[in-house]
C-alpha cells in the first residue's frame, strides 16, 4: 500500500503519455515509442513536475526498460534462420558491423559522444528502438543520449518506408528476393519493414520480414559480446575482478531459450510481446518526463545528419553486396 501511495502519480501520468502517443501514432507515422519520448519531454518543458511524480516515473524508466528487454527475448525466433541461404546471414551482418562502426566514425566527425554514435548505429542497423533501449542498458548512456538517437532512427525508418522501395526499384527491378533482402536489411523497425515491403508486393513483403527477423536474431549475441566487453574494459580500469551480467540480460537469454524450445506455450507469446511493448513504451515515455528538451533541441538537427549519413551508407552498402 505505500509503495502505490509513493508511485502512484508518476505513474498515472507516464500512463498518460502512453495513451496519447498511442492514440498520435494513428496519425503520425514514427513510432508510439518516439512520440511518447517526445511528448515526455513537451509535458516536462511546459509544465513544473512536481516532486510527488518523480518516484513513479523513476520506477517506469528503471524497472520497465528492464522488463521490456527480458520480454524481447520471447520475440526472437530461430525458425526465420532456416528460411533463408547463409550467404543472407553473412550479408546482414557485414551490414550490421559496418553500420555500426561507420556511425562511430561519422559520430566522431561531427563531436558526437561514442555513446550516441553507438546508439545510432546499432538503431540504424539491428532493429530500432528495441536495440537502442538494449544498448544503452548495458552502456550506462545520458538519458538525452536515448531520446535523440530514438526519435531519430524512428524518422529515419517513416522516411524509408516512402523513399527506400523508389531507390531499389532502379537497380532490382522486378528481383523480388534482392529488394525484399534490402529492406528487410536496412530499415530499422519490423512495422516500418512491413509496411515498406508490402507496399510493393506481398512476394517482397514476405522476404523482407524473414531478412529483419534475422537482424533482430543478432540483438541477442550483440547485447551479450557488449556486456563482456564493459565488463573486461572496467576490468582494466579499476582491476575489479568482478564479471557482473546485468540481470535482463540472463532474463532475455532465458526467454530467448524457453521460447524456441517450447518451455513456454505459443498461445502466450502474443500477451508476452505486448507486455514487452508497453513495458518499453512506459520506460521511454519516462525517460522523456526526465529530460530537458533544450538539450535535445541543440543537438538535434546535429545527430538527424549523423543518422541520416549512416542510414545511406547501410543501403548504398547492402546494394552492392546484393550485386
Amino acid at each position: 500500500m505505500n509503495f502505490v501511495k509513493k508511485h502512484i502519480k508518476g505513474l498515472l501520468l507516464v500512463s498518460f503519455v502512453v495513451l496519447i502517443s498511442q492514440l498520435l501514432s494513428v496519425y503520425l507515422h514514427i513510432g508510439s515509442v518516439a512520440i511518447s519520448i517526445i511528448l515526455g519531454m513537451i509535458i516536462n518543458y511546459f509544465f513544473s513536475i512536481d516532486k510527488s511524480f518523480k518516484k513513479g516515473i523513476t520506477f517506469s524508466e528503471k524497472y520497465l526498460l528492464s522488463t521490456a528487454i527480458i520480454l524481447m527475448g520471447a520475440g526472437l525466433n530461430f525458425s526465420a534462420l532456416e528460411l533463408v541461404k547463409p550467404n543472407i546471414i553473412y550479408i546482414i551482418l557485414v551490414i550490421i558491423v559496418t553500420t555500426i562502426f561507420s556511425s562511430l566514425i561519422i559520430g566522431k566527425i561531427f563531436n558526437l559522444s561514442n555513446s550516441l554514435s553507438f546508439l545510432i548505429g546499432i538503431g540504424n542497423g539491428v532493429c530500432g528502438s528495441s536495440a537502442i533501449a538494449g544498448a544503452s542498458s548495458i552502456i550506462k548512456s545520458e538519458k538525452e543520449d536515448i531520446a535523440l538517437s530514438i526519435s531519430v532512427i524512428n524518422l529515419l525508418g517513416t522516411m524509408g518506408i516512402f523513399i527506400l522501395p523508389l531507390c531499389i526499384n532502379l537497380f532490382f527491378e522486378g528481383d523480388i528476393n534482392n529488394i525484399g533482402v534490402i529492406i528487410g536489411s536496412t530499415i530499422q523497425a519490423v512495422g516500418q519493414v512491413t509496411a515498406a515491403g508490402f507496399i510493393m508486393s506481398n512476394e517482397i513483403g514476405e522476404v523482407a520480414v524473414v531478412t529483419k527477423m534475422i537482424r533482430i536474431l543478432m540483438l541477442g549475441p550483440i547485447l551479450v559480446f557488449l556486456t563482456f566487453y564493459y565488463s573486461v574494459l572496467n576490468y582494466k580500469r579499476s582491476k575489479n575482478i568482478s564479471f557482473p551480467i546485468p540481470f535482463f540480460i540472463i532474463g532475455f537469454i532465458i526467454f530467448v531459450f524457453v521460447t524456441n524450445y517450447n518451455f513456454i506455450p505459443l498461445s502466450l507469446l502474443p500477451l508476452l510481446n505486448i507486455l514487452s511493448k508497453y513495458s518499453l513504451l512506459f520506460a521511454m515515455a519516462a525517460i522523456g518526463l526526465n529530460i530537458s528538451l533544450e538539450s535535445i533541441l541543440k543537438d538535434g538537427p546535429k545527430v538527424f545528419l549523423v543518422g541520416f549519413i549512416s542510414f545511406s551508407l547501410q543501403i548504398i552498402l547492402s546494394i552492392y553486396l546484393l550485386t
